[in-house]
C-alpha cells in the first residue's frame, strides 16, 4: 500500500511537468505554421504569387520587374521553391542570398546577370536545383558554386560562356545533370568532372573540337546521357580515343552524334561511321578486338611500338595517348612501362581491363604524386606483392620527391580530400575521392532539409510522450511484480505455519476420588501415583524409589 501510494505521489508530480512539455511543442508548432500564414497574407499578395503544398512554399515571382532579390521577403523556416524568371536583374550579392538559405531550386533565368563572384551561392546548403539560364555570363570561375553540397540539376545554357576555370564544378559531389548547349566553349579543363557523378550533360552547340580521355572521359564513365552535337569537331588522330570510348560505352547510354567540321574531306561525316585507319593512318596496325594468345607489352623510348607510342610532353595530360579500353580484351600477362614519360596513368577502363596480367614495370618514370595518382597506387596496393616489379618512385612535387609511392598515405597525395562509394545501377561500387567542405551538412541538417519543421516537431513530440508512457508503464509493471512477489511470500509462509505439527500436551492422570493436590502434602501421593503407572523398564524400579 504505501508503494503504491508513492507510485501515484509521483505521477501527481510528473502530470504538470508532461502537460507543460506538450504545452511548449504545441506553440512552438503553431509558431512554426503561424508565420508562414502571415508571410502570406501579407507579401504574395503584392508582389509574388504563393501556393502552399506539403508544407513547402512556392513563390513564382515570374516577370515583375524585380532587379535586386532583396525586394522578396521570404519565410525564414519554410522550404521554398523561388521563381525569378524574366525579372531585371544585373548583379547578385551573396548578402542578399543569405536570406535564401532556405530554397530547394532558385530560377534566374532570362535576366541580365553578367557575372557571377566566387562564393555568391554560400548560403544556399539546401538548394538543389539551380536555374542560371539565358543570362550574359562570359565565364564560370573557380569556386563559383562553392556551398551548393546538395546541388543535383544545373542550368546554364544560352549564355556567352568561353572560359570554365579548373575547379568550378569540383564542390558538386551530388551534381547529376549539367545543361551548357548554345555557349561558346571551346575546351573544358582537364580533370573538371573529377569529383562530379554526372549522369546527364548537354554540350550541344559549343566550339568544342576533342574530347580527351584522360582528365575527362575517363571521369564520366558512368554518364547515361551525353550530347555533343553541333560542335566544331576535328577527326584526326586527337579525337581517335573519343570514338574508341563511344564505342565501348554501354548500350543504355544515350551519346549524341558527332558530326566532324574539318578536315574538309570529313566535313559533314558521322565519327561513328568513320574507320580508324581512314580517322588516324598511324594507328592502322592497332589491334583493339580479340586476340588468339596471351601477349608480352614492352613500351621503351627505344622500341618502336604501336599500341602505347612514347610520350612527348608529359606536362600536358591532354596529349597522353591512353585511350579507353585499350587493353579491352588483350589478355596481357606482362606489361613493361619502364623508362618512359610517364606521370600518371588512368585506371577505369585501361589498367581495371588488364585480368590476366603478372608482371608490370613502371619504374623510372617521373611521377606525379598527387590527386591523380591515388586511383593508380589503390590499384597497385590491390595486386600480388610480386606483380609490380621495381620502385614506383614519385618526381614531383618536391616534398615527396623519391618517395616510394605505396608508402605514401592518400591524404599526403591529395590533401583535403576523401575517399568515399558511389552507388551505380548495376549494385556496384565506384570508389571516387571528394573535397572536404566546411559547410559539411550533418545527419540533422540532412533531415530539416527534406522534412518541414512543423512536420519535425509533431514527430519528436509524439516520440517523446511515447517514452514518456513506455517509462511510466515500465514503472508500474515493476511495481506490481515486486507487490506480488511480496504477497506469494506471505501465502507461502503462512501456508508452512499451518502444516508445521504441534507437540503433545503433558495431562497428569489423577485416580479417582482423590482430592486436589495441595502445596501443604508430603511426596507421598507422587509415591503412590507413580506406583500406579505401568511397569517400564527405562523408569526406575519401585523397590528404588522406596529405599529413597
Amino acid at each position: 500500500m504505501e508503494l503504491g501510494s508513492q507510485l501515484t505521489y509521483t505521477g501527481q508530480k510528473m502530470l504538470p511537468c508532461i502537460v507543460f512539455l506538450c504545452s511548449f511543442f504545441a506553440a512552438a508548432c503553431f509558431q512554426d505554421i503561424q508565420p508562414s500564414k502571415a508571410f502570406l497574407s501579407e507579401s504574395c499578395d503584392s508582389l509574388c504569387t504563393c501556393e502552399e503544398k506539403d508544407g513547402i512554399l512556392y513563390l513564382n515571382c515570374e516577370e515583375r520587374n524585380i532587379s535586386k532579390i532583396s525586394q522578396i521577403k521570404v519565410p525564414s523556416a519554410l522550404p521554398f521553391h523561388l521563381n525569378l524568371y524574366k525579372n531585371d536583374l544585373v548583379e547578385l550579392c551573396a548578402e542578399d542570398l543569405e536570406g535564401l538559405k532556405n530554397a530547394v531550386s532558385l530560377h534566374l533565368g532570362a535576366n541580365s546577370i553578367q557575372e557571377l563572384e566566387p562564393g555568391v551561392f554560400s548560403a544556399l546548403g539546401s538548394l538543389k536545383k539551380l536555374h542560371i539560364n539565358s543570362n550574359f555570363l562570359v565565364m564560370l570561375k573557380e569556386d563559383t558554386f562553392h556551398g551548393l553540397v546538395n546541388l543535383e540539376f544545373l542550368q546554364a545554357d544560352t549564355n556567352f560562356i568561353r572560359v570554365v576555370e579548373p575547379g568550378a564544378f569540383n564542390k558538386l559531389i551530388r551534381l547529376k545533370v549539367l545543361i551548357l548547349n548554345d555557349n561558346t566553349i571551346k575546351f573544358l579543363p582537364s580533370n573538371i568532372f573529377r569529383f562530379v557523378p554526372l549522369t546527364h550533360l548537354d554540350l550541344r552547340g559549343n566550339q568544342l573540337q576533342t574530347l580527351p580521355y584522360v582528365g575527362f572521359l575517363e571521369h564520366i564513365g558512368r554518364i547515361m546521357e551525353l550530347l555533343l552535337e553541333d560542335n566544331d569537331w576535328m577527326c584526326d588522330c586527337e579525337i581517335l580515343h573519343l570514338k574508341i570510348w563511344m564505342e565501348n560505352m554501354r548500350a543504355q547510354s544515350a551519346i549524341g552524334e558527332v558530326v566532324c567540321s574539318s578536315p574538309h574531306h570529313l566535313r559533314g561525316t558521322i565519327l561513328a561511321k568513320i574507320k580508324r585507319d581512314v580517322l588516324c593512318p598511324s594507328h592502322a596496325d592497332i589491334n583493339l578486338e580479340e586476340p588468339s594468345k596471351s601477349l608480352d607489352m614492352v613500351v621503351t623510348p627505344s622500341s618502336k611500338v604501336a599500341e602505347i607510342p612514347k610520350l612527348e610532353d608529359a606536362k600536358d595530360d591532354a596529349k597522353i595517348p591512353t585511350p579507353a579500353y585499350i587493353f579491352r580484351n588483350v589478355p596481357l600477362t606482362k606489361l613493361n612501362l619502364r623508362k618512359n614519360l610517364l606521370i600518371h596513368l588512368p585506371v577505369s577502363n585501361v589498367l581495371d581491363q588488364l585480368d590476366s596480367l603478372e608482371q608490370i614495370y613502371l619504374e623510372d618514370n617521373p611521377w606525379d604524386c598527387s590527386c591523380d595518382l591515388v586511383s593508380l597506387k589503390q590499384w597497385v596496393e590491390k595486386l600480388r606483392k610480386d606483380t609490380v616489379i621495381g620502385s614506383i618512385l614519385c618526381h614531383t612535387p618536391r616534398k615527396v620527391a623519391k618517395a616510394e609511392l605505396r608508402a605514401l598515405r592518400n591524404e599526403l597525395l591529395c590533401p583535403g580530400l576523401v575517399t568515399y562509394s558511389l552507388p551505380t545501377d548495376e549494385d556496384e561500387s565506384v570508389t571516387s575521392t571528394v573535397a572536404i567542405d566546411g559547410a559539411r551538412s550533418g545527419f540533422f541538417s540532412s533531415i530539416m532539409d527534406s522534412v518541414p519543421l512543423s512536420v519535425l516537431i509533431l514527430s519528436l513530440l509524439v516520440i517523446f510522450l511515447m517514452v514518456i508512457f513506455c517509462s511510466a508503464g515500465i514503472v508500474v509493471y515493476l511495481v506490481h511484480r515486486r507487490r506480488r512477489r511480496v504477497k506469494k511470500k506471505q501465502a507461502e509462509g503462512a501456508a508452512a505455519g499451518e502444516q508445521q505439527p504441534h507437540p503433545p500436551a503433558i495431562q497428569h492422570v489423577r485416580p479417582e476420588n482423590h482430592p486436589p493436590h495441595t502445596g501443604t502434602e508430603d511426596r507421598k501421593p507422587c509415591v503412590r501415583r507413580a506406583l500406579t503407572q505401568p511397569h517400564r523398564p527405562d523408569l526406575p524400579q519401585p523397590h528404588l524409589l522406596r529405599s529413597a
